[in-house]
């Protein structure tokens, strides 16, 4: 028998109190980069802690300021009360990936696997990105709850609020049966309300928008719902059979989220396709997160906190009390120019050899709105990267990052 010697001595402490300060201080294996925590993350330890009992909290921090570390150690805290599952939610793959790292650096046990059984007896914090959570075919259950969730925390709440809108958005394509056969219904009522829209329309004119008139949409919703109910069960049929169709991914993953509130919904034809979406958000189809006794929002930019109301269902009452650092003094300053609107006479080609040039002594970053527009970039980069390995470039020069 092996008797392991490291662990003698070893104080448990770090699972025992409640205050996220001390155990940040307790924590037995954490690396010495972290000696002390930043007097930011302190001020919102204390404010978080004399207010965590409330359902909902909102937590605003710079950019910088170690937002994740206070996150990490918010969920411990709620671990060591008695208050799991504690679930992380971050915005992609990539920032799980950084939690976890951040989370092994501190010693403190997480995980990315909803199954995992130190996560569901609550001594390991799960890790996942906002697409997991908020979908037609969560983990968590939909209109029934799979995993029990006691504290969360949404990170990056701001950019988290957009992804979960566009997963509760559900589109038809132009090349579908189904276009065609709504087309059908609605086109008397769009040529009443527009009818030059629906000559652009008929044109595929790229710009050209048309909102199915709420009156319309309401005589017809019977017809609209087993048309989507009939393609969906289709859908489902194929993808079990292997024949999976891409055009029908939005309506398959999205059906369960919005097939009780179709009525509410506003409808929109675009020249590509249909979209179909709720005013507010129904968060009530995924009771995981609904049923949770502690929501943290932790943000840097969200501006209107009414949104949180429309999205995440927030009591108004609930989000007055904001939890702030006092000051910001460690965060560096910023400034963003734009060369061509300061000199029009400036080219792209010009803008490139002048980053080409610093990058021999600056970390240079140029970040593009898509792969068509990366090509420009291809033989001046360093390293091309993608969400796919976005990882790599830490230690790189000059990047190039497609989104």
């Amino acid at each position: 028998m092996k008797i392991n010697f490291d662990l003698l001595g070893v104080d448990n402490s770090a699972d025992t109190v409640i205050n996220p300060r001390e155990i940040f201080s307790l924590l037995p294996k954490k690396d010495p980069i972290y000696n002390y925590p930043r007097d930011v993350q302190t001020e919102v330890w204390n404010k978080w802690f004399d207010s965590r009992d409330n359902e909902y909290n909102v937590i605003k921090m710079n950019t910088g300021s170690g937002k994740t570390i206070v996150g990490l150690l918010i969920l411990k805290s709620c671990l060591n009360e008695g208050k799991g599952p504690a679930v992380y939610v971050v915005l992609d793959p990539y920032l799980v990936s950084q939690v976890i790292e951040e989370a092994n650096k501190l010693g403190i046990e997480v995980t990315n696997d909803e199954e995992s059984i130190s996560f569901k007896k609550s001594q390991a914090i799960l890790v996942i990105n906002v697409y997991k959570l908020f979908n037609g075919k969560s983990v968590f259950g939909v209109l029934e709850k799979n995993i029990q969730i006691g504290s969360i925390i949404i990170d990056d709440a701001h950019a988290c609020l957009d992804i979960t809108e566009s997963q509760f958005t559900m589109e038809i394509p132009y090349s579908t049966a189904e276009y065609s056969k709504l087309y059908g219904i609605f086109k008397g009522a769009l040529t009443e309300q527009y009818h030059t829209g629906i000559l652009e329309l008929e044109a595929q004119s790229p710009t050209v928008n048309m909102l199915v008139p709420y009156w319309s949409w309401q005589d017809n919703i019977k017809q609209v719902t087993e048309i989507l109910f009939e393609a969906f069960r289709r859908a489902e049929e194929d993808y079990k059979n292997g024949k999976q169709n891409k055009d029908y991914d939005s309506l398959r993953f999205s059906w369960h989220l919005l097939k009780n509130c179709l009525p509410l919904c506003s409808c929109v034809f675009g020249s590509d396709k249909i979209e179909i979406s709720p005013k507010c958000v129904p968060i009530l189809s995924i009771p995981s997160f609904v049923d949770c006794k502690r929501k943290i929002f932790m943000t840097a930019t969200l501006a209107d906190d009414s949104i949180l109301v429309s999205h995440f269902n927030v009591a108004p009452d609930k989000i007055n009390a904001v939890i702030t650092p006092e000051s910001s003094d460690d965060i560096g300053d910023r400034m963003i120019l734009i060369p061509q609107e300061l000199n029009p006479d400036i080219k792209d080609d010009d803008i490139k050899v002048f980053l080409k040039e610093k990058s021999k002594k600056h970390n240079v970053v140029v970040i593009v709105p898509s792969r068509y527009r990366s090509d420009y970039w291809r033989d001046s980069c360093d390293l091309l990267l993608t969400s796919s390995n976005l990882q790599e470039g830490n230690d790189f020069v000059l990047c190039i990052l497609v989104f």
